[in-house]
């Protein structure tokens, strides 16, 4: 059984890392929030999006499950692999092709030791055109059918945990966001 107050405390500790972030290490030259601030405002591509706000965050996590950890809840066409390998994104919004690349060439390395690739994309509004190409490599859920897969693997309903938990966690972003 899930402690869910346990995973909401979790939820909330992960969040607030986001604190921690610094979005300008990787860029020579920028010192600071600001300063990485008038950089992305400069970008053609950034700038003009709106993009320099600076609540503006990517997440990611990743995750393998060993055959030996396999559960009666791992749906049958996948019991052969040895492995099942999880990319989980809360949105694809990037065309980066590096990323796509990437994602793609880890699908196969998966694949080469007969781990089965799955992602899982948490929102409806992933750009297209990734998806498709990464759909042809990766076992592909999308939407509830993500929040279905969880539910179906592992018998926890996490769409309901978030729709339960919703104002504590807007709270929490809010909170996060405003102290940018």
């Amino acid at each position: 059984m899930i402690d869910e107050t346990r995973l909401l405390e979790l939820a909330i500790t992960n969040l607030r890392k986001v604190l921690e972030f610094n979005p300008y290490k990787s860029y020579p030259g920028i010192n600071n929030r600001e300063e990485f601030k008038q950089l992305i405002a400069r970008d053609p591509a950034f700038g003009t999006l709106g993009l320099d706000d600076e609540r503006y965050i990517i997440a990611r996590v990743d995750g393998l499950i060993k055959k030996d950890k396999f559960n009666q809840r791992i749906p049958q066409a996948w019991i052969d692999y040895q492995g099942i390998g999880f990319e989980v994104r809360s949105c694809y919004q990037i065309g980066d092709s590096k990323r796509i690349q990437a994602d793609y060439d880890m699908s196969l390395a998966l694949k080469s030791y007969n781990i089965l690739p799955v992602m899982l994309v948490f929102c409806n509004t992933s750009l297209r055109s990734p998806l498709v190409r990464l759909s042809k490599s990766w076992e592909l859920y999308q939407g509830m059918s993500s929040f279905n897969l969880v539910e179906s693997i592992t018998g926890f309903n996490l769409y309901n945990f978030l729709e339960n938990n919703s104002q504590i966690l807007k709270a929490e972003i809010d909170n996060i966001l405003s102290n940018f």
